[in-house]
């Protein structure tokens, strides 16, 4: 086969293909389902104890901002973004709360004009707090760590609007102490979000 043939024989194939392109430029507010089951480490001056627990319930709201990167008329992109996070988990004996500042950066690709696909790591960090209520009660203050892997779709019903859904993988440790005792929490588990998003430019990229 010619040069020229294919040549030919290529761009006719890329004339076939819809040139799907993706604009991520959101403003995001999220709603996330946490893991509910955790192990612990308690230590005070009576002594120590381990084992295993479990939050009735578990959840964070937050907001933030994703932004992808790519070339015109292309679908693939490069992502990356920021969220802070109000997490709320609670028990019969146990409240615990934390301000979560997550970072993300990763993979997105245009599936059709209203839909894209993305994969993001993801890191968070920010301060806790954990009320027991059993015993008198205590109050215990830290620090949480988040590793995370996330995957989900992104569907644009309107120009400048977005929803997401989420589903990903966290792994959380965490340490806290007051009056007289510290606690070592891990867990890993499921996660599941839901997001709505303003699209702060929703317009094609320029062909440099």
């Amino acid at each position: 086969m010619t040069r020229l043939r294919r040549l030919v024989l290529g761009l006719l194939a890329g004339a076939a293909l819809p040139a799907v392109e993706a604009r991520v430029a959101d403003l995001r507010l999220l709603v996330e389902a946490r893991p509910t089951a955790l192990t612990f480490a308690w230590s005070d001056a009576q002594g120590g104890r381990s084992g295993d627990d479990s939050f009735a319930r578990a959840g964070a709201l937050g907001a933030g901002i994703r932004w992808g990167w790519g070339a015109a008329g292309r679908p693939h992109l490069l992502l990356a973004g920021l969220d802070l996070q109000a997490i709320d988990e609670r028990s019969s004996t146990l409240h615990h709360q934390g301000a979560l500042a997550r970072i993300e950066a990763g993979y997105g690709c245009a599936l059709a004009d209203a839909w894209t696909f993305a994969l993001l790591p993801g890191l968070a960090a920010g301060p806790t707090r954990l009320a027991l209520s059993q015993g008198g009660g205590i109050d215990l203050s830290g620090r949480a760590w988040e590793p995370s892997l996330r995957a989900g779709v992104r569907w644009t019903p309107a120009e400048h609007l977005a929803l997401g859904l989420e589903g990903g993988w966290l792994w959380s440790r965490e340490s806290l102490d007051g009056g007289g005792a510290s606690l070592d929490l891990r867990r890993s588990g499921g996660t599941v979000a839901l997001s709505l998003a303003w699209v702060l430019d929703a317009s094609p990229r320029r062909i440099e």
